[in-house]
């Protein structure tokens, strides 16, 4: 099997061992040259046999695969589907009708708890306006010393205002304060909570990418049985969600910053209990000591 060859216009040297098809060449003068022929020009000199079909090397092979890998996940990556999944690894499945909103059964205590997302306190209110829930708990962690001077609010103040603004009623809510910073140690609290009140069942909201974050720091120190009565409402951000937040640098650093957390989460255990030292008495130490 041959392929038609270019080199059969070049001169041919009759000093020369090699044929015409070969790749040495002779300029005008009979001399022969060191200047090899054009690549083109070389890559249709004849095919033999068993070079059309011996078997493809390891190394091409490898080579083959990896730029076809490489060109499918740049594909992919340009079309949103890698980011996609990236973002819907981080929600909570929404398949799973035991981890979502309120249950159907006939429970004596509903309660949800406004963790975190876009516009958890609306939610939070419109469900106790509505009825979907009895009570709302509010996590409170230590104040720092702004807060503890009186110069801002604290955290479950903010949000209890914004609730009965929206039309809950005050005396449904509760605040659960503890030691610590409240998106790190809360959940020994809640844990707490939920051995002290065996009659309720309790919805989390908290926010899209942050849900499967909870739903693990929460398991991690509750027993399975204590488990079962809680559940988890990821809430979606108007600014970016599992569709397009890798377009905005808010959305990436988002989705970024709540991986970081999730993989602390499987790696290592829970964050121990945080001893917070009052600002007022660790004052009075140092002006004691000095």
């Amino acid at each position: 099997l041959h392929v038609i060859s270019l080199t059969a216009s070049l001169p041919h040297c009759p000093y020369s061992p090699l044929p015409p098809h070969g790749l040495r060449h002779c300029d005008k003068t009979g001399v022969e040259s060191n200047i090899r022929p054009m690549r083109i020009i070389a890559r249709f000199r004849p095919l033999y046999p068993q070079e059309i079909t011996a078997p493809m090397s390891a190394r091409r092979l490898f080579w083959l695969f990896t730029f076809v890998g490489l060109l499918g996940f740049g594909v992919a990556t340009w079309r949103g589907d890698v980011p996609r999944w990236i973002g819907r690894w981080l929600v909570i499945d929404t398949a799973d009708e035991a981890l979502l909103g309120a249950s159907d059964a006939d429970v004596a205590l509903r309660v949800v708890v406004p963790f975190s997302g876009d516009g958890v306190e609306t939610v939070a209110a419109e469900w106790l306006v509505r009825g979907d829930a009895d009570r709302c708990v509010v996590l409170q962690g230590s104040p720092n010393r702004v807060v503890q001077l009186g110069v801002m609010p604290t955290d479950a103040d903010i949000t209890i205002e914004a609730m009965v603004d929206q039309g809950a009623d005050e005396e449904a809510i509760e605040v659960l304060r503890f030691t610590g910073i409240t998106n790190v140690h809360w959940d020994r609290a809640l844990a707490e909570w939920l051995r002290e009140h065996e009659e309720a069942e309790l919805t989390i909201l908290c926010g899209e990418f942050e849900s499967r974050k909870v739903c693990r720091q929460l398991r991690l120190v509750i027993p399975e049985q204590v488990a079962e009565r809680v559940r988890y409402r990821p809430l979606v951000d108007r600014r970016f969600d599992q569709s397009n937040w890798w377009r905005s640098r808010l959305g990436v650093r988002h989705v970024i910053g709540n991986y970081f957390s999730l993989v602390s989460r499987w790696v290592f255990s829970p964050p121990p209990p945080m001893k917070v030292r009052p600002a007022i008495e660790y004052e009075e130490a140092v002006l004691a000591e000095g």
